[in-house]
């Protein structure tokens, strides 16, 4: 499972790179796919309207969703700064955990005993 600065930095780099050009036509393309599954046909004056108010929002998602990234990942670099500093308080390095070793893989071969043709 990812670590949350993982899943940080991907949301971040997510809402940049999907959406760093939130153009008009896509966000038209979306509005007309939204009418067309709720059965409506959009005049193309309803159709600029309705694309300039979801381009706020997405443009408002992507924005917010880039600062949660940030955020957390500058909450990540807080806790690392506060750790390094106990352990140069304490004298020591704090204990790291490790995982368990996983066991090796075993192979069986399974030796064919029958003969054949007899």
């Amino acid at each position: 499972m990812a670590s949350i600065a993982d899943k940080a930095r991907k949301a971040k780099n997510l809402a940049t790179e999907t959406f760093g050009s939130v153009s008009l036509s896509k966000t038209k393309k979306i509005v007309k796919e939204n009418a067309k599954a709720a059965g409506k046909k959009l005049t193309p004056s309803e159709e600029n309207r309705a694309a300039k108010i979801v381009q706020t929002r997405r443009q408002n998602d992507r924005d917010r969703t880039a600062a949660r990234g940030a955020g957390i990942e500058k909450m990540q670099a807080k806790k690392a700064t506060a750790n390094r500093m106990i352990a140069a308080v304490s004298g020591g390095a704090p204990a790291a955990k490790k995982a368990a070793p996983k066991p090796a893989a075993k192979t069986r071969l399974k030796a064919s005993t029958k003969k054949k043709g007899m």
